[in-house]
């Protein structure tokens, strides 16, 4: 497909070094970072310290660590060097400096350096390990009680922001030009100049009227918001989504590969996630409980204990992904089934938090910035197109869940908030975005294009909430009596 060169020089294929280690170090000729593992502990460190730096900027804007990761992730990757070739070309410019050197290599060499083909790899890996732990954290921190309590109005928004911003966007999408363009293997296939397949825009159409709980459930709790009134109608409403929005897409994978006879696989599939579910109810859900029953109030969780329940985790992964689930739905389902407040999910987050969170989900970060290369952007038309595109996707959501709040009897403020809330987008939607660059579905510029409306919507989603939202502000009006109303 058109313009997808680009990608592959970003995925840099220097050759790799069979050592993991140095052999001698730099005082026996050796390059340290031309081996794998101290390159990787490069790449935790850099991005570590990146991302803390934007978020230490950002904080007055109260600005959640997800934007300031993405951020940090974008700094490292092909954006710092093309601006800096940019800024050095500019000044031999502007001082006319004769014989000025191209400084255009300097974009190529550092992501040969710093993101080689078995580097990425291993990066990949870690991050996705990384990112499934924090889902299930995530769960574990949420009580799925909550989605019951909200009744008619939580399924009536769910519904509404599930349907209207999905229906809005696949029409609007009917104004992207489709063209005929010649394949790698020599077909003519149909694509969107500047974003890809034409499939790409139904993708970014269910992305953008999706609400995964476990971004909404990170950014309330940064937010310190989680446990409000809002924020647990906020979290209803998104589970609501999440799950309706895996049905639907179960649903139509169904149907299609019934059409392509493709059904008995899909049947196998379908029974292998259904004896994963039984599982967890019937033997995880007690064993936990066992355990919680056989802790005292103040004691401690064996590591034994903790150990057997990361590992279970890791097993469902790879159980979801045998069976062609999304390989954090396992250990979401376990999150949710473990105790909330117990003294096993105080003692699993103790022990994973800041190693999963801290060191290696930045990974994940760091692989999406390296995609995000603004020099690819040939469509400048298309580039803002899409943005406006998915920009229109956001607002939609926000009026859909509005409408049936305000219908409901929620004041409209409080009815504002609740769609901003459900506007957060994060590494979980960013993550089907890489993956779907990796497929070839959406070009390089397309991506970058989302990249920057990701980081703007939820940036300016979470600003506004954390601004006006005062959960102890009461609506009710208070009735004052004067003393001698107590004769």
């Amino acid at each position: 497909m058109a313009g997808n060169g680009a990608f592959h020089a970003a995925v840099c294929n220097a050759p790799a070094n069979d050592n993991l280690f140095s052999d001698g170090g730099v005082f026996y000729g050796d390059d340290p970072f031309g081996h794998v593992m101290p390159l990787f502990m490069l790449h935790i460190v850099v991005i570590v310290f990146t991302s803390r730096a934007v978020y230490f900027l950002l904080r007055p804007l109260k600005q959640p660590r997800l934007v300031c990761d993405i951020i940090g992730g974008v700094l490292l990757g092909p954006t710092l060097p093309s601006l800096l070739s940019r800024l050095l070309s500019f000044f031999h410019h502007v001082f006319d400096v004769e014989g000025a050197p191209d400084y255009s290599h300097i974009k190529q060499r550092y992501m040969d350096a710093m993101f080689r083909a078995d580097n990425v790899s291993l990066m990949r890996s870690v991050a996705s390990y990384g990112f499934m732990l924090q889902l299930f954290l995530i769960s574990v921190k949420t009580d799925p009680s909550n989605i019951w309590r909200c009744g008619k109005k939580a399924f009536a928004i769910g519904v509404s922001c599930m349907v209207m911003p999905f229906a809005v966007l696949n029409l609007l999408s009917w104004f992207f030009e489709v063209r005929y363009v010649p394949d790698d293997g020599g077909r003519t296939v149909a694509a969107v100049a500047g974003v890809g397949d034409p499939n790409a825009l139904v993708t970014i159409a269910s992305l953008v009227s999706d609400t995964m709980f476990p971004v909404v459930a990170e950014i309330l709790a940064e937010l310190r918001l989680l446990n409000t009134e809002l924020g647990r109608l906020a979290l209803s409403v998104s589970m609501i989504i999440d799950y309706g929005w895996s049905l639907t897409i179960t649903i139509a994978n169904v149907v299609m590969r019934t059409m392509y006879d493709q059904a008995p696989p899909l049947v196998y599939s379908a029974l292998g996630i259904v004896a994963m579910i039984v599982f967890l109810l019937f033997v995880f859900r007690p064993w936990v409980r066992w355990i919680v029953r056989r802790t005292p109030k103040d004691g401690r969780i064996a590591e034994g204990q903790v150990l057997m329940v990361l590992l279970v985790v890791m097993a469902m992964g790879a159980v979801s992904e045998t069976f062609g689930a999304r390989v954090t739905d396992g250990p979401i389902i376990m999150g949710l089934l473990v105790p909330t407040a117990s003294p096993l999910a105080v003692a699993i987050a103790e022990k994973v938090e800041v190693i999963a969170t801290g060191l290696m989900l930045p990974l994940a970060f760091l692989n999406a910035g390296m995609l995000t290369d603004f020099s690819t952007v040939e469509h400048p038309k298309v580039f803002l197109g899409l943005q406006l595109f998915m920009l229109a996707g956001y607002v939609i959501k926000f009026f859909a869940a509005m409408a049936p709040a305000v219908y409901y009897n929620m004041p409209v403020r409080k009815a504002a908030l609740l769609g901003l809330m459900l506007n957060f987008t994060g590494l979980m939607q960013l993550l089907i975005y890489v993956e779907s660059l990796y497929s070839q579905m959406i070009q390089p510029e397309a991506y970058a294009a989302i990249i920057v409306i990701i980081v703007a919507v939820t940036a300016v989603c979470s600003y506004l909430v954390a601004k006006l939202y005062d959960p102890l502000k009461s609506n009710k009006k208070v009735a004052y009596r004067k003393l001698k109303h107590l004769d």
